[in-house]
């Protein structure tokens, strides 16, 4: 498994991202939730632990659980 690190796309709830630990500060990041999504961080060091609970993007965190070949587009189901 690669290593993974949480990066800030913008300061909104929900839009710190988990990428490649390895991120060398030139390359953009690419988001474990939308890999085709890529981004420049806000953070210029990668982060390994978050200071608030809805600081994390929430597709984010389900490919943690989850392996890659198991996982499924986010569904939304309204009633």
């Amino acid at each position: 498994m690669i290593a993974s690190a949480w990066f800030v796309r913008s300061v909104r709830m929900g839009d710190t991202h988990l990428g490649d630990a390895d991120w060398d500060g030139r390359r953009q990041v690419r988001p474990a939730c939308e890999p085709s999504a890529r981004f420049t961080p806000l953070n210029h060091l990668p982060l390994h632990d978050l200071y608030y609970d809805d600081q994390s993007c929430a597709d984010c965190l389900a490919t943690l659980h989850r392996p890659a070949h198991t996982r499924r587009p986010t569904l939304t189901v309204a009633r």
